[in-house]
């Protein structure tokens, strides 16, 4: 059998290699590389608190790490901070349900200061900020009775076992102990540091406020979410490039909740700036009403771009067919007004040849009778007289209508010029028939004008040859 061959269009061929590159791509996960002669686990070289929660900085609380390894990079560090509120000496045990409101979880995101890093043969050293915003107390529901005592601190629990729970013999209240330990660290390699024994370095009480708030914040970005934002300038930039579009376009559709998108990324590079140590004041560090998810914004802005531009697409076309639209109801008027100026030449033609038809009969009527009574009758002194007279009264009123016609005729002169000028500004053949059309019929106007001024000249003679 001949053997068949199939042609691919170029732009159906990129699109199989981009969706090949992209299977690949998440088949096949990247690798961290790590040094397998690696001998020792990382450490903390440093643990500090940087800001401490209170309600002039928002109730912001960051964290300074440092560790140092010989060989391999450490991973991001996890960190678990958990809060614990003792309670009265007289409760009861409240129903289960309520008990959510015993104790609190503080979220805290990672970030490393990648300008600070060093790395060479036998030393790897990173610093990392952690960061976080310490949350409103649990609210219990009305039903649930106050169990917990406020009048006491309450205890902090960060890394480590997290918040211990222990009870007295015969006794339903808990005893809750809680210690500051540094975090979990892993290398690339493999290695761990796992801290046995809390820190000196932090105290519990400063990282609790004695203030609580009321209102819920979180960090804006954490590092996984941050990289998405700032590696999608492009789409950002799209996203900008459509909404500045609709402005020029005049397209007022409500594109509010896409501009809201814009300021994830702001927002990124404000965070950045900290993280860089751009920003010296850390108690300013970004936060929001809920934290974003990187992945999930950059999915609502791509389609807030499909959007802005399905809509200002939308927009071009609805204003292409309102100008259509617009072109043919132009088109019909103007063929409605030519018709009236073509209707009116010929009403004026059609006065003028009735005009032109009376003047010239009753001009042969008068030579006609005026010649009869110069055969037949002889006037005596005051008939001839009389004759002159009323000639010269007739000659009158004849010379005031030449003028008036004349008058006449200089003005359908002045249109037929503007009819000229203006005819010049079209080109397309139907302004070039109309205008062919209505000029041949203002010539026929002026020669019936021309032809009424000449036989009432004729009037005048007769007048002045009676008069003499």
């Amino acid at each position: 059998m001949p053997r068949r061959t199939y042609k691919i269009g170029r732009w159906k061929f990129f699109l199989y290699l981009n969706l090949i590159i992209s299977i690949l791509f998440f088949v096949s996960p990247k690798s961290e590389g790590f040094d397998g002669s690696d001998r020792e686990s990382p450490r903390v070289t440093e643990y500090k608190l940087l800001v401490r929660p209170t309600p002039e900085n928002d109730w912001r609380i960051v964290f300074s790490l440092k560790t140092l390894d010989d060989k391999n990079i450490v991973n991001l560090p996890k960190f678990s901070f958990r809060v614990a509120f003792p309670w009265k000496p007289s409760s009861t045990s409240p129903a289960p349900k309520c008990l959510k409101g015993a104790q609190l979880e503080v979220a805290l995101s990672a970030y490393e200061q990648m300008y600070v890093r060093v790395s060479d043969t036998n030393t790897v050293r990173q610093s990392f900020l952690v960061t976080g915003r310490i949350p409103p107390r649990p609210t219990l529901e009305n039903s649930c009775p106050e169990f917990r005592d406020f009048s006491k601190p309450a205890i902090a629990a960060i890394n480590g076992r997290g918040i211990i729970t222990t009870f007295n013999k015969g006794s339903v209240i808990p005893n809750y102990s809680g210690s500051i330990f540094e975090p979990k660290l892993e290398d690339a390699s493999g290695r761990i540091f796992d801290p046995k024994n809390p820190s000196n370095t932090i105290s519990a009480l400063e990282t609790l406020p004695s203030i609580w708030p009321n209102k819920t914040m979180e960090i804006c970005l954490n590092e996984a979410s941050l990289g998405m934002i700032l590696s999608q300038d492009g789409t950002f930039q799209t996203l900008t490039k459509e909404l500045a579009r609709a402005e020029e376009l005049g397209n007022s559709a409500d594109f509010s909740q896409a501009k809201s998108l814009l300021e994830a990324q702001k927002i990124a590079l404000e965070v950045q700036s900290h993280i860089e140590g751009k920003v010296e004041d850390l108690s300013k560090f970004p936060l929001c009403p809920k934290m974003i998810q990187g992945s999930s914004h950059l999915s609502q802005v791509k389609i807030a771009i499909n959007n802005v531009k399905r809509s200002n697409d939308d927009y071009i076309k609805a204003k292409d067919i309102e100008f259509k639209k617009s072109e043919r109801e132009a088109a019909a008027d103007l063929a409605q007004t030519r018709n009236s100026r073509i209707s009116l030449a010929d009403e004026v033609l059609k006065t003028l040849n009735a005009e032109y038809a009376f003047l010239s009969q009753s001009y042969s009527d008068l030579t006609k009778v005026s010649t009869v009574q110069s055969s037949t009758t002889s006037f005596g002194s005051n008939e001839k007289t009389k004759a002159k007279n009323r000639a010269v009264e007739e000659r009158k009123k004849v010379l005031e209508k030449i003028t008036e016609e004349n008058n006449k005729l200089k003005k359908f002169n002045s249109e037929k010029i503007a009819i000229e000028f203006e005819s010049q500004k079209f080109s397309d053949k139907l302004s070039v028939s109309f205008y062919q059309k209505l000029l041949s019929k203002y010539d026929q106007i002026r020669q019936l004008q021309m032809k009424k001024v000449v036989i009432l000249l004729r009037f005048e003679q007769f007048y002045t040859r009676v008069a003499a």
